[in-house]
C-alpha cells in the first residue's frame, strides 16, 4: 500500500470526495469539478490539442504478462 487516501470528506463539506484512480470502472463516472487548480501545470489545458495515438502493442503485451508473472526483486 502506498498510503494514498482513496476517499475523504473535508470537515467543512457534506459530500465525500473519491479519487478516480480508486474506481474499478472510472469510465462510469464523469468528473463534476476540478480541485487544486492552483498547482495545475500550465500546459494541461492543451493536452486535447496534441496528436493522440494508442499504446504500443509491445507495452500492452508487457503489461499483460507482468500482471501474470511476478518476479521477486532482490537486493
Amino acid at each position: 500500500m502506498c498510503g494514498t487516501p482513496l476517499a475523504f470528506m473535508p470537515t467543512d463539506q457534506t459530500k465525500t470526495e473519491i479519487t478516480v484512480g480508486s474506481l474499478d470502472q472510472p469510465i462510469a463516472l464523469a468528473p463534476v469539478e476540478q480541485i487544486g487548480i492552483e498547482s495545475r501545470l500550465p500546459w494541461t489545458s492543451t493536452l486535447l490539442e496534441l496528436p493522440a495515438k494508442k499504446r504500443h502493442k509491445k507495452i500492452m503485451l508487457y503489461q499483460s504478462i507482468s500482471s501474470i508473472i511476478s518476479i521477486p526483486i532482490t537486493k
